[in-house]
């Protein structure tokens, strides 16, 4: 009560000297004010533990609000402070160090420009000393702090007031001479304009952050100089850069150790037939567990994998033959996705898995391979005469003929006669065509055996008049008949 009285009293005070009244009517005044206080009494003690105090330290256990304050991250405004300590507020500006335990960023995050992660350091002051040299006095962020930056090091430093109304934009490329840890300072010489980037150069500035690019200390054969290394994110490049090996100012090539995003200007990109602003991924060794490719319609492309000549061993190990699938179900059914194929050499062709993990040996009618550029001639008929001979002396032709097929160099025979879907069709031309059409071939046991007399050469069958003898063959391929066909010339001696 006392202290509000106190109050009341510098209130009358103020009156006076504002609107010039006697110190009798100001002592009025105040005393009036005093009566009042001492009137409320008890309840102007208790009211006032309601009000918050800017004479002295205060508090409340409720929400303290400072303009219309709505509670929202994407939708809030004002400001406002929990009793259980939780702040929102539309900016937070600090001038001095931000000291946090826990960082909790939005969902949304926004960035520009370019962020290094290399070696850094604030410059705080710099010091001319001439010929090109500088002392640089870098930030003390801590009483233990002291700068990473060494000698050998190669920085550069940006400046771009720009923004702030000014007119500069630059880059400084400099090495550093030495180090002070004492005084946390760096002596640094500016390279020659000819050995920097656009063969332009400038002095360094003060209030600007340097950051270590390379290094002139190059290691011994088979050495790696981590200080060589470094990478940036980079929006206005729209790229991740990891670079190695930077020895001077002026990037080359080899320096392009990984480019995640905008491809960079390097030769081997301009060889290749990429899009100008094409964005991918570039590095120097790629290691991969699972690598999938599509097109640019959005299918699959299956990856073929060479697995050298088949081998029932490999087939039976832990390292087996794959066909590697994928289900795709839509409303029009279940799509099969090939992911990965692998390939094997086995007689004279290459075969493509079918099956994952098969044992099963390629072959022509093989249900878990399928054989590769495989074209019609790859399937041939040769004909064997018991006799040895398709060459017979009139009236003493008495031979069978057996149609063998081949796939390559391998005889397939026996399996397509025991394929219902195999066909073999014989027919004769002696030039008679009522008389060839009315022939019906002698078959034996099997459709590929046929026996030939005297009487199947034909009325017309002489030294000047050959008897052909056709064969049709009809081999079941991938769903299909493929039709091979040899001709017999059966010559008369």
């Amino acid at each position: 009560m006392a202290d509000i009285k106190e109050v009341l009293k510098n209130l009358a005070i103020q009156i006076r000297d504002e609107h010039k009244v006697g110190a009798n009517t100001a002592k009025r005044v105040g005393d009036l004010l005093c009566a009042f206080v001492d009137a409320l009494g008890p309840d102007l003690e208790e009211l006032a533990k309601y009000f918050l105090r800017k004479d002295k330290e205060d508090g409340t256990n409720h929400l303290l609000k400072f303009g219309e304050f709505i509670d929202s991250m994407v939708n809030g405004k004002g400001a406002g402070i929990y009793p259980d300590g939780r702040g929102q507020f539309e900016n937070l500006e600090v001038r001095g160090a931000l000291t946090m335990i826990k960082m909790l960023i939005n969902e949304i995050q926004l960035m520009n420009s370019d962020h290094m992660f290399t070696d850094v350091g604030l410059v705080n002051n710099v010091e001319d000393l001439g010929e090109s040299t500088y002392r640089l006095t870098i930030e003390k962020r801590t009483e233990a702090d002291i700068t990473s930056l060494k000698e050998g090091h190669i920085i550069k430093q940006v400046v771009n007031n720009i923004l702030l109304g000014g007119t500069t934009h630059y880059t400084s490329w400099m090495r550093v001479l030495n180090t002070n840890t004492n005084t946390n300072t760096i002596t640094v010489v500016l390279y020659q304009a000819n050995q920097c980037p656009g063969g332009v150069n400038n002095p360094p500035c003060k209030d600007y952050a340097v950051a270590r690019q390379g290094t002139v200390n190059i290691p011994d054969d088979g050495d790696f100089n981590p200080d060589s290394a470094w990478w940036t994110l980079s929006s206005r490049e729209q790229a991740i850069r990891f670079y190695q090996n930077v020895f001077k100012p002026i990037l080359e090539d080899y320096n392009y150790e990984i480019s995640i995003g905008k491809f960079p200007d390097i030769k081997a990109i301009s060889h290749l037939p990429i899009p100008k602003n094409a964005k991918g991924v570039m590095a120097q060794i790629g290691i991969f567990n699972k690598l999938y490719e599509y097109d640019y319609n959005g299918y699959i492309v299956t990856k073929k994998v060479p697995r050298d000549e088949w081998s029932l061993a490999v087939a039976q190990s832990d390292a087996p033959y794959r066909y590697i699938t994928s289900d795709e179900v839509s409303e029009n059914g279940t799509k099969y996705n090939e992911l990965e194929q692998h390939v094997v050499e086995h007689l004279g062709f290459e075969w493509a898995c079918l099956i994952d993990k098969t044992v099963e040996e390629p072959k022509w009618n093989s249900q878990a391979w399928r054989a590769l550029n495989v074209r019609k001639s790859d399937y041939t008929i040769q004909p064997v005469s018991s006799t040895d001979s398709f060459r017979f002396m009139d009236g003493e032709v008495n031979t069978i003929v057996t149609a063998l097929i081949f796939f390559g160099d391998n005889d397939i025979t026996e399996q397509l006669l025991a394929n219902p879907a195999f066909e073999m069709q014989w027919t004769r031309d002696t030039g008679n065509i009522p008389d060839d059409n009315a022939w019906l071939p002698n078959v034996q046991d099997q459709v590929n055996k046929v026996k030939f007399v005297t009487e199947d050469m034909g009325r017309n069958w002489s030294i000047d008049r050959k008897t052909k003898f056709i064969i049709d063959a009809f081999i079941p391929v991938d769903g299909e008949l493929i039709k091979r066909s040899r001709t017999i010339n059966s010559n008369i001696i």
